[in-house]
């Protein structure tokens, strides 16, 4: 607010003149994380990234380093750290917070009191740069899974936050941006269990992990979405997540009948989740992708007359 007073006073809103004080606002968070990387490469001279971990690597202890990569790799999701958690992780009594975190991270890491949750709760400046340590200092592997797993381990999912940071954490598409080695996803899914046993929700994501990953066990991925559908069948993305198992059985098929098979069984699931939540825009782009693939065995059976009722329908 203080800088688009500035810019007021010198007539230099361009195209913000005439916005609402909330629509300014609006623009300035979404240009927030570029002005940011601006400010700072402008003033000193150095790549971002390279800021960053320098200022990491002058941390005055190993302590107040690996406090400090607990809570980028929380907040990088955008989510503020409840102060119990990193009290669970590091074994830090909080009458010993003031001396062992506020003072060596006072730069680093901003504290607030939530009253909702009676709770301090810690962010980096920003949950960009949390993102940028998380993946400049955990460049190794298996350092990166021990402090993930560590984190994941000390949430209590009473809290909405750490409930937020654990359904993050659990999700297929960002175990697989962010490990390669899928023993180290193994033990995340059997800790997630562990914190939320039989969850419908973390079931679906092993099946999309299966689905996705290099050689995924389909036998494992189908009995998950099973059982999730089985503990809550009224949702309909679970419903479009066993049309996509059913989508990668097809493509393994080993002929174009059990291809069509399982082609009809996708269809079909993705039209009940469709009519399930005819909303969702999701289930028509699966539609989009089994009618593709439908008219591929057609054309590749040697059935080109675009006559036909079946290629009609399929067109």
């Amino acid at each position: 607010q203080i800088l688009l007073g500035l810019l007021e006073t010198y007539n230099a809103l361009g195209h913000l003149e005439g916005k609402t004080q909330e629509e300014k606002i609006q623009a300035f968070q979404y240009a927030g994380s570029q002005l940011l990387v601006a400010l700072h490469e402008a003033t000193l001279g150095m790549p971002f990234e390279e800021i960053l971990e320098s200022e990491y690597e002058n941390l005055v202890s190993l302590e107040a380093k690996r406090i400090y990569i607990s809570v980028c790799t929380m907040n990088r999701l955008n989510i503020p750290v409840r102060a119990g958690i990193i009290s669970r992780i590091h074994r830090i009594p909080f009458r010993d917070f003031s001396m062992r975190l506020f003072k060596p991270l006072e730069h680093v890491i901003y504290s607030e009191e939530d009253r909702t949750i009676k709770d301090f709760v810690y962010r980096a400046r920003h949950h960009i740069i949390a993102d940028i340590i998380f993946e400049r200092i955990l460049k190794n592997e298996s350092d990166r899974f021990n402090e993930y797993y560590n984190c994941l381990s000390s949430l209590n999912l009473d809290y909405s936050s750490d409930f937020y940071i654990f359904s993050n954490f659990t999700k297929a598409k960002n175990l697989l941006s962010i490990f390669t080695n899928i023993e180290y996803i193994y033990s995340i899914f059997e800790k997630a269990l562990e914190l939320s046993p039989d969850d419908p929700y973390i079931l679906q994501q092993k099946c999309l992990f299966e689905i996705n990953r290099p050689n995924g066990d389909l036998d494992l991925a189908t009995r998950c979405i099973n059982r999730a559908i089985e503990l809550l069948p009224s949702n309909a993305h679970f419903k479009n997540t066993k049309s996509q198992l059913f989508i990668k059985k097809s493509k393994l098929s080993r002929s174009t009948l059990e291809s069509s098979k399982y082609l009809q069984s996708a269809r079909k699931m993705a039209q009940e989740s469709k009519d399930k939540n005819n909303k969702d825009t999701y289930n028509d782009h699966t539609l989009a992708r089994i009618a593709l693939m439908e008219l591929k065995n057609v054309l590749e059976s040697g059935k080109t007359d675009f006559e036909t009722p079946l290629l009609q329908q399929l067109i």
